[in-house]
């Protein structure tokens, strides 16, 4: 049996898409002591092909304990399941199989801290929103639906369903909607003039019953991703769409983009996905210094709260809007921002300590499964581990530790 073969049943084992008949053919092989030997070295070139100097080398150990699980492993079940990885992250999966996930309890806690024995684990978030207008009282919308349409005639659910807003009063054509997404929740929404927008978690998007005749403008505070209608007046010219954040106005003709302006994050992004938008900053206008930019097709122009600049650069355009479709990207992020995604979407507070936040992760996963099994990928990162702790199971923190 060529080597060839064993590193492919080895990965396929480990992606968790092994048939039983593969690991039949794999226990076979590997219980010749041969190949047991062979496995470590194996190991080791795919170490050094894929990832030399971003994860810790493969040691007998670590060979040893993957032999042991492949011996032992029942072949009437499936492998576990693991979300698919970029290759990179693949390798990574390999050569630190040695880090298998474990929790350690009380570990460094305050003495208003207490252990809670609750699993490491959070439901992800699903659809919920609440939608007001003019300030007023705001309506918990159907969980049951992915978002609604606004029209001339009122609000619908995209099934067609009307949404009841008569405990809130009618609306005029001079009123503002505000749709707000809570920690845990997304919704859609496709505003009067055909735009659709699509809100991530912690997001409060307002806009008008009625937009102008020679204006499209809404107010955004978060995440979003806007695929904006084209609309043109009685003239023929286009009419302009403009969403107004702290930190950045961004002016569109046609095209989808996505807005990241979350106020506990220092910087405010918009990247461009397709046709074109002017990002200027709110306060210095078009003055000198760089306050202005036209962005094309792949790129990104960023903003800190911090200073009055205004940067663009190239952008991972293809991974950027991701959340919408369902799916964390991560392209070698550090554990800071993807732990702040986390704590939105799983509605959960996260911290951080011993150098944590710098440890860097590759990887797809898919947002509708369970904080668990994201976790225990993170944790084949060496020398990474988490601790739930708290004052109730209700009010648990998880900690991201470095060792």
């Amino acid at each position: 049996m060529e080597d060839k073969r064993l590193k492919q049943l080895v990965q396929r084992y480990l992606d968790g898409v092994c048939t039983p008949e593969e690991l039949a053919a794999l226990q076979e092989i590997l219980r010749d002591s041969a190949y047991q030997e062979r496995l470590e070295a194996l190991l080791g070139e795919a170490w050094q092909d894929g990832a030399e100097g971003s994860v810790p080398r493969q040691d007998e150990r670590s060979a040893d304990e993957i032999l042991r699980r492949i011996l032992a492993h029942d072949r009437q079940k499936r492998p576990i399941w693991l979300s698919r990885w970029s290759i990179a992250a693949a390798v990574v999966l390999i050569v630190s199989i040695s880090a298998l996930f474990y929790l350690r309890f009380g570990a460094g806690l305050g003495d208003n801290q207490s252990v809670v024995n609750t699993p490491l684990d959070a439901d992800p978030g699903t659809y919920k929103a609440e939608l007001s207008y003019d300030g007023g009282k705001p309506l918990l919308l159907k969980t049951s639906q992915e978002g609604i349409v606004m029209t001339e005639r009122g609000v619908s659910y995209i099934d067609g369903t009307g949404v009841d807003l008569s405990a809130q009063g009618k609306p005029v054509k001079e009123s503002y909607y505000e749709l707000r997404t809570p920690h845990g929740g997304s919704y859609q929404v496709t505003l009067p003039d055909g735009t659709h927008v699509w809100l991530n978690a912690q997001t409060t998007l307002r806009y008008p019953a009625c937009f102008a005749s020679d204006a499209r403008i809404v107010m955004l505070t978060g995440e979003a991703y806007f695929d904006v209608a084209k609309k043109k007046d009685d003239n023929g010219r286009v009419v302009p769409f403009s969403v107004i954040t702290d930190q950045q106005n961004v002016h569109v003709l046609g095209t989808e983009f996505n807005l990241k302006a979350y106020p506990d994050e220092a910087l405010t992004t918009t990247t461009l996905i397709e046709g074109r938008v002017r990002v200027e900053r709110p306060v210095s206008g078009e003055s000198e210094g760089g306050a202005a930019v036209i962005l094309s097709p792949g790129q990104e122009a960023i903003t800190s709260g911090t200073d009055d600049g205004l940067v663009a650069r190239e952008a991972e355009a293809s991974i950027v809007g991701a959340w919408k479709d369902g799916l964390f990207v991560f392209n070698d992020e550090p554990l800071e921002k993807i732990m702040q995604r986390l704590s939105r979407w799983y509605d959960i507070e996260m911290s951080y300590k011993g150098g944590a936040e710098h440890i860097r992760f590759t990887g797809n996963y898919a947002m509708d499964k369970s904080l668990r099994n994201l976790l225990e990928h993170i944790t084949l990162t060496e020398g990474i581990r988490f601790e739930t702790v708290g004052n109730s199971a209700n009010e648990r923190r998880i900690i991201a530790i470095k060792d």
